[in-house]
């Protein structure tokens, strides 16, 4: 991070307000910049101290950090994960996951498909019980995604278990296939699930699979 800022707490170009998650894929390095409600893109791994990046998501431009709904926008975005094509970001606090079919190349380049809610511009608040609570569709706070472009897995901290759909989804708000972490989709919202502590998983974190083998922390 360099020595001035464009915001109080780390914004511009070059400059996190709490950096989540980063991952590697091929040459690229994408970072989600949780404050700044954006994700980073460089094409290239650096090799010097504030090498900028050369990509934005998120917003429109490098000197921008406002939340939002849409297609192009993010509220305190925490998982990233891409085959290389595709670009998959656990949009956290729209609860909700945005998808790109083929990596952006441009900054603010809108999502292609949304899960967890019917469209873009719908938020589906976790704390509004009034809503609608598919327990197959809804995603509250996505902390981690997993994605090797053919399958993905997403972790849902609010309401429990990690959504699993066994072929990539290609329609907004598409059902998941499978629940890990409670005996069947039915249990997610109760607080509890499963028939053993073994079973339950209560707030995923993280996700790492080698196509395989899962692994939920």
């Amino acid at each position: 991070q360099a020595n001035d800022t464009s915001f109080a707490n780390g914004s511009g170009a070059a400059e996190l307000d709490e950096g989540r998650f980063a991952i590697f894929s091929g040459t690229k390095l994408l970072v989600s910049d949780f404050n700044n409600n954006r994700v980073l893109v460089w094409n290239d791994i650096p090799v010097k101290s504030n090498t900028p990046p050369d990509l934005v998501l998120g917003q429109d431009d490098f000197y921008s950090n406002t939340p939002g709904l849409g297609a192009k926008k993010m509220n305190w975005p925490m998982g990233v994960a891409t085959d290389g094509e595709k670009l998959i970001v656990g949009d956290a606090n729209n609860d909700r996951v945005l998808i790109w079919n083929k990596f952006p190349t441009g900054n603010g380049e809108p999502a292609d498909l949304v899960l967890g809610a019917p469209d873009f511009d719908t938020w589906p608040n976790y704390a509004d019980r009034t809503q609608e609570r598919n327990p197959k569709t809804r995603i509250y706070w996505p902390w981690d995604v997993w994605s090797d472009g053919k399958k993905l897995v997403v972790g849902s901290t609010g309401g429990g278990g990690a959504l699993v759909w066994n072929t990539f989804p290609t329609r907004n708000n598409q059902p998941a296939d499978i629940l890990v972490g409670a005996k069947d989709f039915g249990e997610r919202f109760k607080g509890t699930g499963g028939e053993s502590l073994a079973e339950w998983i209560g707030g995923p974190r993280g996700i790492a699979s080698d196509g395989r083998h899962l692994v939920i922390s």
